[in-house]
């Protein structure tokens, strides 16, 4: 299990961070977790219902009013959304100074068991988008929306390598893989639309590997612990 949990937010996706941050309370109730994000987002889970606060152990750095009205569109547009995605990794260098190790999760990801993965042998945990090679080209083999890690010098080499990636923060994580001893993330986790249209298993089959047993939610036959959402897409 991880020490702690971490993500970044705006105003642009504060409801689905409310969905992380119940769902995170039921499966890891009274977990620690640092959310760096703007005035709004905090306003917003602070009023909320149930009160977060009194199942999460959550602390703010409000550091990202400057990007609060921006879309995604907008920030590739004014060439900030490396910038804006790198917040992750500041975000993980705050938590790693408090923490002795943080698992980072994209807002919009919904938590549907306990996630018991870890393996605390390594220093670096990684997402593998499971997506075909041609999108592994363009887009990168790993995931940006789940990373984890025990070293603090992972986030700092995660900025610098972002620099010259092909493609923002994601295709960058393939050059932490070569660098830290790493483990990866099984399919049963961090399942997401791209996986549904771009998998390595048509989709179909992709749909079909979504089943129940013992009333409880698999991907194929271990556990689904959670999905990667973009409800914010059209």
């Amino acid at each position: 299990i991880p020490s702690s949990f971490c993500s970044i937010c705006t105003n642009q996706c504060k409801e689905e961070l409310l969905l992380l941050l119940l769902t995170l309370s039921i499966h890891h109730e009274n977990s620690r977790i640092y959310i760096m994000c703007d005035e709004e987002t905090r306003t917003v889970i602070n009023n909320a219902t149930p009160d977060l606060n009194k199942r999460l152990n959550i602390k703010w750095f409000v550091e990202l009013n400057k990007y609060s009205s921006k879309t995604r569109s907008q920030m590739v547009e004014e060439k900030i959304w490396s910038e804006f995605q790198m917040m992750k990794a500041n975000v993980m260098i705050k938590t790693l100074e408090i923490e002795k190790d943080t698992l980072f999760l994209d807002s919009d990801i919904i938590i549907l068991d306990k996630i018991n993965d870890v393996d605390h042998n390594k220093r670096l945990g990684v997402s593998p988008q499971y997506i075909t090679e041609e999108y592994v080209k363009r887009t990168g083999y790993y995931n940006g929306g789940m990373l984890w890690t025990s070293d603090k010098n992972v986030p700092v080499d995660w900025i610098e390598y972002t620099k010259t990636s092909r493609y923002y923060d994601q295709a960058s994580i393939e050059d932490l893989a070569k660098k830290y001893d790493y483990f990866e993330f099984g399919e049963n986790y961090n399942l997401q639309c791209w996986r549904f249209v771009l998998g390595l298993e048509p989709t179909k089959k992709i749909k079909e590997n979504v089943n129940i047993q013992n009333n409880k939610l698999y991907y194929k036959n271990k556990q689904l612990k959670c999905i990667h959402t973009h409800f914010n897409d059209k």
